[in-house]
């Protein structure tokens, strides 16, 4: 653009986003010159991230404590990278790169269910983020949190009964029983729910008896 006669202070353009040069120069009526020159880089778009293929997908469940992300970045002017960790009681992992970083470890140190998520802005402040996913960890076998609730009458049927918990859920359930007379079966126990099991024994004859329940969940995570 150019301007005759008069002090022109200010110009307006409309631009995309990308790099540019632009200069200003006035010359008066005997022809002494002057100029400037500036460079602007000019972004009006939001990062793009995305995870990667080696990144565990959506709700997985494992016995690996180690969880590893990896993910890409599109932009050319990446400010800084936040990687997210949390379970249900803290924040497990909150960590700040202020460089380009596109993978990270991170060591959990007890069985939860974790959520993730990485996020990046650039230079003139834009964000974006990935999808929120979920990683649990379980590395124990379920637990008794019922009792023992076996009833016998002489002449009756015996019921067993346990009511399990695990992070993930219960498998299978079963019971090694040693009769009075010392010999041993071992029994499967059924279940109406993934947290109650039980089974009948027809007519026990009397006297004390040993109970022993083993019982994994679905990572084969055992516990008697």
């Amino acid at each position: 653009s150019e301007y005759n006669g008069n002090d022109q202070l200010f110009h307006n353009i409309s631009l995309f986003s990308g790099s540019y040069t632009y200069n200003v120069s006035a010359n008066d009526t005997v022809g002494n010159v002057g100029s400037s020159a500036r460079n602007i880089t000019l972004d009006n778009v939001t990062p793009l991230i995305v995870f990667e293929a080696d990144t565990l997908v959506n709700n997985t469940v494992t016995k690996d404590s180690n969880l590893y992300v990896n993910w890409t970045v599109t932009e050319s002017n990446t400010d800084s990278v936040f990687v997210v960790v949390v379970n249900d009681t803290d924040v497990v992992n909150h960590t700040y790169y202020r460089r380009f970083v596109e993978e990270a470890n991170i060591s959990l140190d007890h069985d939860a269910l974790y959520t993730y998520n990485v996020s990046v802005n650039d230079t003139v402040g834009l964000v974006n983020q990935t999808e929120t996913r979920t990683y649990t960890l379980d590395t124990t076998g379920p637990l008794n949190v019922g009792g023992n609730n076996s009833n016998v009458e002489n002449g009756n049927n015996m019921v067993l009964e346990l009511v399990t918990s695990d992070l993930t859920y219960t498998n299978n359930v079963t019971v090694e029983l040693v009769y009075p007379n010392s010999s041993a079966i071992n029994i499967t126990l059924e279940n109406s729910s993934s947290t109650f099991w039980q089974t009948n024994l027809t007519a026990p004859p009397y006297g004390d008896y040993d109970l022993a329940y083993h019982m994994s969940d679905g990572l084969h995570n055992n516990y008697t």
